[in-house]
């Protein structure tokens, strides 16, 4: 999850606004909150559950009832739509 905080540039520490997609509005770049702020409520909920709570791909999977590969194939989707 650390790839996603480095190039997130967020600070951690700010995630007790109560928001859980805080992190969206605290992006320091603007070509990368701009991308950020298009991704779909799904993508914005797996980056969240994934580098922000901890959550592992196995798990995540479980909860949106689709296999980890196809959890991993959406964060490096993800991780490509942020570069």
């Amino acid at each position: 999850y650390e790839k996603f905080l480095d190039r997130l540039s967020v600070d951690i520490e700010l995630s007790d606004s109560g928001d859980r997609y805080w992190w969206v509005e605290e992006i320091d770049d603007p070509e990368l909150a701009q991308k950020a702020k298009k991704l779909s409520h799904d993508e914005i909920e797996l980056i969240t559950l994934y580098a922000f709570e901890h959550y592992t791909q196995v798990e995540i999977a479980a909860m949106f009832g689709i296999s980890q590969r196809a959890i991993s194939k959406r964060l490096e989707k993800i991780k490509k739509l942020l570069n």
